[in-house]
Parts: structure tokens; sequence; C-alpha cells
């Protein structure tokens, strides 16, 4: 019978021991990284991306990143099957999928993001894409508006929105 390496005796392999992240006991060095499977419905986190993540968990990651990018603006449109962090809708999903994760051991993190230059208006609300600088994406080549951010009140303003809205506060508490 083959015992699993950190209970052969004299073996101590550092990625299976306990790691201290500031206020965050992990019980192993192993995570899945950030990336996104498009296995969100709507934007939202629902029982596929919840198994998925908790799967993970259940096999012994000590950290799950869900998210390749959850938008954090309806003016990031979402390229990937993102989630959609600006909808306050999220809040009970990823809540759901927390509580999933965090019943097998291991804890999560989220990725935000306002894509940018990365993002493409033809989706979605059919906003106008902004980015912080004038230089286009080499693959996307979207057209978009280019903002400076300490000078633009719609880019503050959407700091803000998401900052202060539900799902912020609920990405930060997660």
């Amino acid at each position: 019978m083959d015992l699993p390496i950190s209970t052969v005796p004299g073996m101590a392999d550092p990625l299976l021991q306990e790691f201290q992240l500031k206020h965050l006991t992990l019980r192993n060095r192993l995570f899945s990284s950030a990336h996104e499977p498009a296995y969100a419905d709507a934007g939202m986190p629902k029982d596929r991306y919840r198994l998925y993540h908790e799967e993970k968990a259940q096999g012994g990651v000590a950290l799950t990143m869900t998210a390749g990018s959850a938008v954090v603006s309806r003016d990031s449109p979402p390229g990937f099957g993102n989630l959609h962090a600006w909808d306050d809708a999220i809040v009970p999903w990823i809540q759901r999928l927390t509580d999933g994760v965090h019943e097998h051991g291991s804890a999560c993190m989220v990725q935000i993001t306002h894509l940018g230059r990365r993002a493409s208006w033809p989706q979605a609300d059919w906003l106008p894409v902004v980015a912080p600088s004038s230089v286009r994406d080499r693959v996307l080549r979207a057209l978009f508006r280019s903002v400076v951010v300490a000078a633009d009140e719609p880019a503050r303003r959407r700091i803000r929105g998401f900052s202060r809205g539900q799902a912020g506060r609920a990405a930060l508490d997660s």
C-alpha cells in the first residue's frame, strides 16, 4: 500500500506543510491560480462554477483563486465568460461558492479587473470601452476612449461604485 508522501516518516515536503499568510493559515502550499473556465451563467458563479472550485478544494489545494478576471464595471464587457463582480446579485452566489470551498478546508480568492483595452464594445451593454492608455490591444484591436483616472470623473465613479457596492465589500470579506 502506497502512503501519501506527507505520512512517510522523515519526509517533510515543504509543499505539504502549512503556510501562514498574514492572518490566513493555508493547509499546504498548493493552489490553483486564477483562470476563467467560462462556467459562469449570466455572469454568476452558479452550481457548475461552484462545484468546479469545490472539487479542487476537496482534492487538497489550500487556495483556489476564482475568476480569471471578474469584471468590476458594466463598461468592461466580459469577453471570456467572466463573472460580473459589478452586479450585487453575485453576492449570494459567491457566498455559496466560498462556503463550499471552506467546508473542504481550503481558502478562496477572487481576481477582479477592468478589462480596459482587452475589452470589446459590441458585447453586453454596448458601452464605449475605456482604458488607461491610448495603446490598442494587439489581438482584439478594440477602439476605446483613453482616460486618465485622476482627472476622469466617470473613472472615479466606476471605482467608487464597485468599492462601495455590496459585491466589492463581499469580495474583501470572503
